[in-house]
């Protein structure tokens, strides 16, 4: 059964807001557009709050993603061993493409929280929304 993904238009011009899912997720983070770095930190908090146990971060800033969401998982559930539930692990992605770290996602996103039915979220850091685009290439990865 394939991991059911969703996609969600965050707009750095907007709150950091992401639903809680209610269960352990992947997320890759894609950035387009620069949010401020409070902006950053807000979303890495909110996807650490939310469930998120693997963030894979895409685009120049990727990074920095990286960074900001292991800070925020160090601020609210302090220094984890990896096999730990509540640890998010992370990884960046500034040097491929956006096809690879789909691909990446499905095949070896991997953590003790998430089965292979675990949901994923695509979360478009940009000024204009692009869902069906990258919900297909997300499918043909």
């Amino acid at each position: 059964m394939a991991q059911p993904v969703t996609y969600v238009h965050a707009a750095p011009s907007r709150p950091a807001v992401l639903a809680a899912p209610g269960v352990a997720y992947r997320a890759v983070v894609i950035e387009e557009s620069s949010p401020s770095d409070a902006w950053r930190d807000a979303m890495a908090q909110t996807l650490v709050s939310t469930g998120c146990r693997y963030m894979m971060a895409w685009g120049p800033n990727a990074s920095v993603w990286d960074d900001a969401v292991d800070g925020a998982c160090i601020e609210r559930n302090g220094d984890l061993d990896a096999d730990d539930p509540a640890f998010v692990m992370t990884t960046w992605h500034d040097s491929e493409s956006m096809n690879d770290v789909f691909e990446y996602c499905k095949q070896f996103a991997t953590h003790v929280a998430l089965s292979p039915t675990s949901p994923t979220y695509i979360i478009h850091v940009s000024d204009t929304e692009n869902r069906d685009a990258l919900l297909a290439q997300y499918e043909r990865a």
